[in-house]
């Protein structure tokens, strides 16, 4: 048994193979076929390489912790495999750690009832996709219940180059406005086409508490509704901010956040570019805030709102004819009369749609463009049913 267990050691450190890993996996077989799986610990022994393991659909009653970079760990099914934590231990539903460890993915897993945050990574060039974080991080201190968190590095060793998309994040945290659904930090990276609700803090924050800065980071095609905002409960969906650092600009396009407080968009300690979003609130929307002897910028333009933006813009449409399909039922894309629609800035916009799909133009304001097969949609994704609420899934 040392014996084989030594020899797959070594295999891992030498090559870039595919393994499985089952709920009924053992560590003694080889992880070459599904039924010959691994099982879910393997991760704590595995060597170097840049190796993927298939995880197969079940329940994982476990904690998951990769320890070596150029790990992919993937669902087989999105969704299919569980990772179902206990709210009494605090420990993270997945955590990749420790620092620094770079370039992994975790894609297409449930994470549920992590005792503190859903997943989270200590490294750059990571890819979090995919996955449905929820119920996460409800039982502890504050500042530990985020359902997607970047762990920030020390002075100038914050992380970049991270790639978050397509993950459904909701009622994580136990703190509020310290836990939120997306907590990104650093600089270089694109937080895109997630939706975020019902978290203790923001839907998204990218914040550098670190001392290091927010720099170049491109959020888009976000959908944030009903997030808590800060402690104060202010409704912020969205929110910058590189800590102690002048000089920073980061970007907000083609996000649709709602709040039914007075502000959904924040930004401190940096200039923020806001273009195409619909920014719906009770107030004017965003808040710019320069602490003593620093400046803050928002410069937007192109959005949508149902009153004046702080930060306002000549092309900004005024309106509260949103045209949602069903916002009670979590249907927030727009029908054919919609006054998001032909009012996007043309220049503004990302690779891919919400869904992953490229594009190369935009011609409406918000998360998403119009088309004809969601206008009719009758599904109901808010609230989650057991299996989730899979906004990615295409009618076209």
């Amino acid at each position: 048994m040392i014996k084989l267990l030594l020899a797959l050691v070594l295999c891992f450190e030498c090559s870039a193979t595919t393994y499985y890993v089952a709920t009924n996996g053992n560590n003694s077989n080889d992880g070459l076929t599904p039924d010959t799986a691994f099982g879910i610990d393997i991760f704590y022994s595995i060597g170097a390489g840049t190796n993927t393991f298939i995880v197969l659909s079940g329940t994982y009653q476990t904690n998951v912790i990769i320890r070596k970079s150029n790990t992919t760990i993937r669902s087989q099914v999105k969704w299919g495999a569980r990772i179902v934590g206990t709210s009494a231990v605090a420990s993270p539903g997945i955590s990749i750690w420790p620092a620094p460890i770079d370039h992994c993915t975790v894609d297409g897993f449930e994470v549920a009832n992590a005792g503190i945050m859903g997943i989270a990574y200590y490294g750059s060039n990571m890819v979090i996709r995919n996955c449905w974080v929820h119920d996460s991080g409800q039982s502890h201190g504050v500042n530990a219940g985020s359902g997607i968190i970047s762990v920030n590095g020390s002075g100038s060793t914050s992380y970049f180059n991270e790639l978050i998309e397509m993950n459904l994040l909701e009622n994580n945290g136990f703190s509020l406005g310290f836990d939120h659904g997306i907590y990104g930090a650093g600089s270089n990276s694109v937080i895109r086409g997630n939706v975020c609700r019902g978290n203790r803090g923001f839907g998204i924050s990218v914040f550098s508490n670190d001392g290091s800065g927010q720099n170049n980071n491109l959020v888009y095609n976000n959908l944030c509704y009903r997030n808590y905002g800060d402690s104060l409960l202010t409704g912020y969906q969205l929110g910058f901010n590189s800590l102690n650092v002048a000089g920073t600009t980061n970007y907000a396009f083609g996000n649709t956040l709602i709040t039914t407080n007075g502000r959904a968009l924040f930004c401190e300690w940096t200039t923020l570019l806001a273009t195409n979003n619909i920014i719906i609130s009770t107030n004017n929307g965003i808040v710019t805030y320069s602490p003593s002897g620093t400046v803050s910028w928002t410069f937007g333009d192109y959005n949508l709102a149902p009153r004046a933006l702080s930060a306002a813009g000549p092309h900004d449409v005024i309106s509260s004819a949103y045209g949602f399909v069903n916002p009670a039922n979590g249907l927030y894309w727009l029908t054919g009369t919609s006054t998001a629609r032909c009012r996007a800035w043309p220049g503004e916009f990302g690779p891919v749609d919400f869904f992953g799909t490229p594009q190369t133009n935009v011609c409406d304001v918000g998360a998403f463009q119009y088309q004809p097969a969601y206008a009719t949609d009758v599904r109901v994704l808010d609230p989650s049913s057991y299996c989730g609420a899979d906004y990615w899934a295409i009618l076209y």
